[in-house]
């Protein structure tokens, strides 16, 4: 019960917050505020909603030329498409951010994509292409982490 409190609080405050991006003409901030509403209507599990908003913000980020928006926005639809067991349609928008995210050089993203990729392929039986996925994400986050893709090493005791 907290939960979804805290959930409908968060969903209050992306409104507010795009209200006023929209007040502003900022169509970057608003972009941003559609995909953080969007994400607190997945957690509410309000899937169809959260789509529109992210479709919105797609809109935005085309109009504005911003890839990374978009990329982030394609792999944002991950959840609520799979919510819906849109599963197919998942793979395909996380395929596409994943695309854009190495075009852009970001790793970070490319790591979140392929693991989201994971769990969508995971649902369709892709067991394979899933634990690939995932393999390929904790590798590449790692290596953004630590440098080398290996964790540091522990030093001796001292004692």
């Amino acid at each position: 019960m907290e939960w979804r409190r805290l959930l409908n609080g968060w969903a209050a405050l992306a409104s507010v917050a795009l209200d006023a991006a929209r007040r502003l003409g900022d169509r970057g901030t608003e972009a941003r505020e559609l995909n953080n509403l969007a994400r607190a209507l997945s957690e509410l599990r309000r899937f169809d909603e959260s789509i529109r908003a992210q479709d919105d913000a797609m809109r935005i980020y085309r109009e504005l030329a911003d890839r990374r928006g978009e990329a982030l926005t394609l792999n944002g639809l991950g959840d609520p498409l799979q919510g819906l067991r849109r599963y197919d349609d998942a793979v395909t928008g996380l395929e596409n951010a994943l695309t854009i995210f190495r075009e852009l050089g970001d790793r970070i993203g490319e790591a979140t994509a392929l693991n989201n990729l994971g769990s969508a392929n995971r649902y369709l039986w892709r067991l394979d292409e899933s634990i690939a996925a995932h393999h390929i994400s904790v590798s590449q986050a790692a290596a953004e982490i630590y440098g080398s893709g290996q964790p540091p090493q522990r030093r001796p005791d001292p004692g």
